[in-house]
């Protein structure tokens, strides 16, 4: 029942789709990533993950099933942040806080810096969409949903936040910390000029 769930949840996450069969996959996505996880969260006085998810998860995965990150499912999720809608923008970012809070298999992108510096990385990219055609990037690359998810993963998850004071990593983290801030003063700086008429976009492609 789970994997159906988990399949019927993904498919209907596709750009195609209505908005309220996205908001309806979207919730029960978080559910799923709640409820079909071994970490343990102190913030929740309930419904902490039995001692034998682990062992469940294992037999799971070992059989094909519960593969929530596995590249195809990935493509959709991260899709939702260039939703048309601001609520589904919103959402995927929350779901994506439930990500990377989650465990996930030690070589994947959702290692705290590798996890945000494709976030930067993807707002890069729709940030130069956005410099050439603006309407454009509304409609297929909107900077606000990877803004959002930006934010809530650097302010509200706890693996990221505890990856942030790790002596090891302090010095990508400055780095990258350093490109976002260019990255947004870049965008702000667009926005105000897009905003006062001064941005021409048939003379800047960058």
């Amino acid at each position: 029942f789970v994997q159906w769930l988990l399949e019927l949840s993904v498919s209907s996450l596709l750009p195609s789709l209505n908005y309220q069969r996205k908001k309806t996959a979207l919730l029960l996505m978080e559910a799923l990533l709640e409820t079909c996880t071994d970490s343990w969260s102190p913030n929740k006085r309930k419904g902490q993950p039995p001692q034998d998810m682990t062992e469940l998860l294992n037999l799971a995965r070992q059989s094909g099933n519960w593969d929530f990150f596995s590249q195809s499912n990935l493509q959709i999720l991260l899709g939702c942040l260039m939703d048309g809608t601001n609520e589904v923008r919103s959402d995927m970012s929350v779901l994506l806080g439930v990500v990377a809070h989650g465990e996930a298999p030690e070589d994947a992108c959702f290692q705290p810096l590798i996890f945000v510096t494709y976030l930067h990385q993807q707002l890069v990219e729709h940030y130069k969409v956005a410099c050439t055609d603006l309407l454009q990037a509304a409609k297929a690359k909107p900077l606000h949903g990877l803004i959002l998810a930006l934010r809530k993963c650097l302010t509200e998850v706890p693996e990221i936040l505890s990856s942030l004071r790790l002596q090891p990593l302090r010095t990508r983290w400055k780095l990258f910390i350093s490109q976002l801030m260019d990255t947004l003063s870049n965008i702000s700086h667009f926005l105000l000029d897009t905003l006062s008429g001064a941005h021409q976009f048939s003379s800047r492609g960058q």
